[in-house]
Parts: C-alpha cells; sequence; structure tokens
C-alpha cells in the first residue's frame, strides 16, 4: 500500500504542463522514478529474534569427579530473512544471522555475521522458474530426495525440537538443500497434456576447501576435506497427459573434477568416479474405471539404474577398470477413498526390490547421523580418541548447538568453536557412505531402511494405511513392511539371503475436544507403537529388535497458553538378551504473548540403562552403542522466546 501512497504524492506534487492546462504532466526522470518505486513491490524484511536458555545435568555412577557435568547453552540471536523483488519474474534472497552467546560475550566481541541463505529466484513469463544459489530440491525417492527420521505420532513437544534441528540445515519435507543452478519450463500443451515440467540442475556438491577453522565462526564438522571437487548436473521430465496418466524420466550425472584434485597425478585417474542414474517412471489413476467419483486410485512404477566407474590396481599395479551396474526400483497402488461420509481412508501397498550395487549419493545420504550433543565434556578421552559413552537417540535426535566453545580438551586442543548437531545436508561420497552404514547408524531408528526407499540390498513389501474421521477429529494409521538383504560374503552360497528386515506399527491421534463439550479449545491426545527387527542367519551372527513408543499430549487451555507433554521409550535388544533401555520425558508449556511472539519453557530428562555391551558382526549398526554400559541419567530445562516480524 505505501508504494501506491508514495506514487500519489509524487503525482500531486507533479507541476501543470506550461500551456496552463489543468492536466497534470509528469517530467520524464520522475516517470522513471515513479515506475521505480513501484516496481519495489517485493521489498521485505522478515525474520525471526529469539533468545533461550538450554541446560544439561548428566548422573553416573563413577562418572570422573574432575570432568564438568553441567552444560549450559544461552545465546540471542537474530535471523534477517531480506527479500528483494524489482517487478514480479524476479527476486533476489538472503537470510542473514547475528548470533550472541552468553557464555563467551565478552571474549567473543567480534561476533560475525552468519549468512544463512543466499539465491536469485524468479518465473519469467509464469513458465520459466529458476533458482541460482541456494535452493532445496525433491524429484523422486530413486533419484534427488534427503532421506529424514520418520516418528510415527511424535508428540509436538519433541516435533518442534526437531525442526528447529533440522531447520538450521534447511531440512525440510524430504528436500535436499543444494548450491548452483536450476532452470525450468512449466507449461500445459492442452488438450493432450496437462502439464509439462522440464528441469536442469548444475551444482557443486563438495570442495576441496572445507572445514576452515577460525575463532570467530562454527564450523559444520560432518564436512570433511575430500580428494576432489564433486559436481552433478541433472535434468528431469515430468508430464501429465490426459489428466489420469503421468510419465517421467530423470538423468543425473555425478562426476569429481580432476582438476580440483589433491591427489598425486598417478592417482587421479584411479580415485576419481563418476556415476550416472537413468529413471523412468509412470503412473495411471484408475478410479474412473472402477466405479468410484470422488476417490484416487492410482498404480504407479519406478525404476532407476546407476553406473558408477571403478578403478583398481592388481597385484602388478596395472590399472583396471570397470563399470558396477545397480538397479533398484518399486511399484504398486496407492488410494484415497472417500466412499463413506466424514471418512477418508488412504493406503500406499508397494513391493520393492534393490539391488546391493545401487548407488546414488543424492538418494541415499542420510540428514541424521547421530552424534552427542550435551554434555560432550564428560566422554572419556584416550590419547586422541574421544569416547562418547553417553551417547543417547533422544539427546541426538532433539538438541543442537549453534555455536559451541569447547574447553582444551574436549575439542582435543582445538579451540575453534563447532556446530554440535546429528543434522547434516551434505552429500557423501560413496566410501564414507559405506562407513556410515557400518559404524554410524543408529539400529533404534535407522534399522530397516535408513537411506530412505533408495536403501540399496532391500527386496520385499510395504503396507502403509491411514484413516482420519473428520468430524470426531480421529486419525489412525498402521505400517507394515518386509525386506531380505542380498549383500553376501564370499563364501556364501549366491541366493541365499543373509539378513531379513520387519517393520510392524501403528498409531492413534484424537482430539477429545470434538465429543468432550466442556472442552473449549483442542485438545489432542496421540499414542504410536513400532517395532523395527533384523535377523541375521549368519552362524554367531547378532540379531538386533527395536520397540519405539510414543505417547503425546497438545491441549490449548486457553486462547493463548498451550499445555504439551510427551513420553518416548526405546528398548532395542542384541539377541533377545542384552538390551538398551532409553526413556525420553517432557512437559512444559507455549504461550502466545501477542501475533508473532512465543515463550516456550520445558524441563524432562533422559534415562538410559545398558545391561551391557552390545555384540559386534560384520553387520552390527552404530558404534557408539558398543561402549553404553550401566545407566546414566540426564536432566533438561529449556526457556526461549521467539519474536517473529
Amino acid at each position: 500500500m505505501y508504494r501506491y501512497v508514495l506514487a500519489g504524492m509524487l503525482l500531486i506534487g507533479s507541476r501543470a504542463s506550461a500551456d496552463g492546462d489543468t492536466t497534470f504532466s509528469i517530467p520524464k526522470s520522475l516517470q522513471e522514478r515513479i515506475e521505480q518505486v513501484l516496481d519495489k513491490a517485493g521489498i521485505s524484511f522478515g525474520g525471526v529474534f529469539q533468545s533461550g536458555r538450554f541446560g544439561s545435568t548428566i548422573h553416573e555412577d563413577g562418572l570422573d569427579p574432575q570432568v564438568r557435568t553441567k552444560e549450559t547453552e544461552g545465546f540471542s540471536s537474530v535471523d534477517f530473512d531480506i527479500r528483494a523483488r524489482p517487478n514480479e519474474s524476479i527476486s533476489g534472497r538472503a537470510v542473514l544471522r547475528l548470533h550472541h552467546n552468553w557464555e563467551n560475550f565478552y571474549s567473543d566481541p567480534g561476533n560475525p555475521l552468519f549468512s544463512r541463505w543466499l539465491s536469485i529466484d524468479g518465473n519469467l513469463a509464469g513458465m520459466l522458474p529458476f533458482h541460482l544459489g541456494d535452493f532445496t530440491a525433491r524429484l523422486t525417492p530413486l533419484t534427488l530426495a534427503m532421506p529424514e527420521i520418520d516418528i510415527l505420532y511424535e508428540p509436538d513437544i519433541f516435533a518442534r525440537q526437531r525442526k528447529n534441528a533440522m531447520s538450521e540445515f534447511s531440512i525440510d519435507e524430504n528436500k535436499r538443500p543444494l548450491q548452483g543452478l536450476n532452470v525450468g519450463f512449466n507449461g500445459a500443451f492442452r488438450p493432450l497434456f496437462d502439464r509439462s515440467a522440464l528441469t536442469l540442475f548444475g551444482t557443486r556438491l563438495r570442495s576441496v576447501d572445507v572445514n576452515i577453522e577460525n575463532g570467530q565462526k562454527a564450523v559444520n564438522t560432518y564436512e570433511g576435506v575430500t580428494d576432489f571437487s564433486t559436481l552433478f548436473f541433472g535434468t528431469d521430465l515430468d508430464t501429465r497427459l490426459l489428466t489420469d496418466y503421468t510419465f517421467g524420466s530423470t538423468f543425473l550425472l555425478i562426476a569429481d573434477h580432476k582438476g580440483s584434485s589433491r591427489l598425486p597425478d598417478s592417482l587421479i585417474d584411479r580415485d576419481a568416479r563418476t556415476t550416472r542414474i537413468v529413471d523412468f517412471r509412470a503412473g495411471w489413476n484408475v478410479a474412473s474405471l472402477i466405479g468410484l467419483p470422488g476417490s484416487e486410485v492410482r498404480l504407479y512404477g519406478e525404476a532407476a539404474f546407476s553406473f558408477d566407474d571403478t578403478a583398481w590396481s592388481n597385484a602388478n599395479r596395472t590399472l583396471n577398470r570397470g563399470l558396477l551396474f545397480g538397479s533398484a526400483g518399486y511399484g504398486g497402488i496407492a488410494a484415497a477413498l472417500h466412499i463413506i461420509p466424514e471418512v477418508k481412508i488412504d493406503c500406499d501397498i508397494r513391493y520393492l526390490r534393490n539391488k546391493a550395487n545401487f548407488r546414488n549419493q543424492l538418494a541415499q545420504s542420510p540428514g541424521f547421523i547421530g552424534t552427542r550433543i550435551m554434555n560432550v565434556e564428560s566422554d572419556s578421552i584416550h590419547g586422541n580418541v574421544i569416547v562418547p559413552n553417553h551417547y543417547s537417540t533422544f539427546d541426538a535426535l532433539y538438541h543442537d548447538v549453534f555455536k559451541f566453545c569447547p574447553s582444551r580438551e574436549t575439542n582435543l586442543w582445538h579451540k575453534a568453536p563447532f556446530v554440535k548437531s546429528s543434522y547434516s545436508n551434505n552429500v557423501y561420497t560413496q566410501k564414507t557412505l559405506d562407513s556410515i552404514e557400518a559404524n554410524s547408524l543408529d539400529p533404534a531408528i535407522q534399522l530397516v531402511m535408513p537411506f530412505g526407499e533408495a536403501t540399496p540390498d532391500r527386496q520385499g513389501a510395504i503396507v502403509h494405511l491411514r484413516g482420519v474421521w473428520g468430524k470426531g477429529g480421529v486419525e489412525a494409521q498402521a505400517l507394515l513392511s518386509a525386506f531380505t538383504g542380498e549383500r553376501l560374503p564370499a563364501w556364501r552360497p549366491a541366493g541365499e539371503a543373509l539378513l531379513s528386515f520387519r517393520q510392524l506399527g501403528g498409531g492413534l491421534s484424537w482430539d477429545i475436544s470434538t465429543l468432550a463439550g466442556a472442552l473449549t479449545y483442542p485438545c489432542t491426545v496421540s499414542g504410536s507403537f513400532l517395532r523395527e527387527s533384523r535377523k541375521n542367519d549368519k552362524s554367531g551372527g547378532t540379531d538386533v529388535m527395536s520397540d519405539f513408543i510414543n505417547i503425546g499430549l497438545s491441549w490449548r487451555l486457553l486462547k493463548r497458553l498451550t499445555m504439551l507433554a510427551g513420553l518416548q521409550r526405546i528398548n532395542t535388544q542384541y539377541n533377545s538378551k542384552v538390551a538398551l533401555l532409553q526413556t525420553h520425558t517432557s512437559a512444559g508449556f507455549s504461550w502466545s504473548l501477542t501475533k508473532g511472539a512465543e515463550l516456550f519453557f520445558n524441563g524432562g530428562g533422559i534415562w538410559v540403562d545398558g545391561n551391557g555391551n552390545a555384540p559386534r558382526d560384520d553387520d552390527t549398526y552404530h558404534d557408539t552403542f558398543q561402549s553404553v554400559t550401566g545407566i546414566f541419567h540426564q536432566y533438561f530445562t529449556d526457556v526461549s522466546l521467539r519474536v517473529h516480524f
């Protein structure tokens, strides 16, 4: 509105024409100025101020009395979200952060300005969208996606913490953050094509120059120095034909840039890798054929093929080359049925077959790798190795610290601050992915499909049911999946399954205010149970089973005051004997002070009971569980104020 008022004032203030005409004439320079003002329609400043204090105390019998058992993280920060749009077709966006840690305010006076997001975005003629700089993208689970942890009916009090931790790395809705160029075409060619979309990608995934340690900067410890800069180029075509038919195809190229090599010339050709992925998919809505108007019943399928070049040296040091071929795919039926009034039923049944050699870093690199967050200074240090003997799944899932200033011993005598988080937006090398699979997966939540639907070496079925009774405020879900794995040691007969995976669970969410007339505001209770298991038929192998229970409450007591509470429990068993029991509880309030301002405070704790060391074999997950012994507790208090503008 302000731009029209300003333009009107400029018009009123313009001088009349020299011939005495009572109409106003506008000088050319002034006309250009008015057009410039009107073109600034998209200039805006938004963001959030936040200040908070998070405290954690750890207790354990036999804890070294010389280490600190308390950790307090207090901070004040502001994120400026600046958007500039000179016209309707193009805009620029910058998200900048100013951050002060309370603990080191006096020793860190030159606090820097962190750039969180920089991009130029546009849509020319309403048909040519593009993004230059930072952007997020998701195509399909087998081509371009971010595998995330999916918790069935996660209590709101915990879900908000995890969402905040993930947002630090722009992780949301399985979209992968990238940096580069994304250009597309969206149009319709009716009556044949209802929609046709073509997208081109060109980004950098990794660089040989990262991890710049500076006392004024927070460093993402997940992004390590690599031997090559890695580039990604791709194209995607997606069409919808005659409303009911969809077709798509994707080509991806991931290549190490040899010119950026840190390796000797003799090793460049051997170690530089190139991976190509070709993908095809199709869908067909058959609801009209089976007489279900108002519903959707869709048959679908997707097949992806990876071609990864490999090189190795034999005993005579002769360089050999080869091409590793892999495939992945699934097909099934998805239905959204509205047969009964006020009741909606969704179901998704699919069969999946991923070969062990399928490789696609853009779809398999996880966004979560379980890491110790709070009370890290209570961990043991042996030589130059930190032993994380107080790891818990809940601490890794829900806690993060943007700028942690460690003691000299905690960071192996490096004083540079770093980010403490289990989340990352990195795209890993195949070597790193193999290491993650062998050493860094959390069996409590990453047992069955740790790399999403692109997880290699899986064959089986998935059934997902969801029902919603709108009038009663009731929603229920059920999940069942069963897979086998074929990744075999050399001595086993071909075709004999080594591993079998199972997943079985369900949950319910109910807004009881829809039935209880005495409740003025919503009061939602939820609960879920999910069992995941891995059976190893190798002699002396390890069977793993993990049960995950969630119970949550969200009750708006007053117009602006909401009470939140949650309970989570994970029981992980090895060979039905060795157990790791983890319990997480929290309760608190969310108070909306005014529009855009929210005060959140809660308290809770984590209890971990390790009845012994988890056994180790070639297929055991997560090294940190090997060192969990005895019992330890962590107690938390969290108070934060957020003001959106």
